[in-house]
């Protein structure tokens, strides 16, 4: 069963990794950390950018 083995000895998804380093933090800094995001998301006109595609679970194709 290598591929077993394999995936038992791979390294945790960075987004889980995050939300456990995340959810450790006290609460006040969770509030910071999101509101800092959030600005930065705003200065980089964030809200203009469609997301979807990096947010789909699906095979990346192109939809034109």
């Amino acid at each position: 069963m290598i591929g077993r083995e394999t995936i038992r000895r791979a390294p945790d998804a960075l987004q889980q990794r995050h939300m456990c380093n995340f959810e450790a933090r006290a609460d006040r800094e969770q509030a910071q950390l999101v509101a800092s995001l959030g600005r930065v998301a705003a200065m980089l006109d964030a809200d203009a950018i469609d997301s979807s595609p990096v947010l789909d679970t699906g095979a990346l194709r192109d939809v034109s």
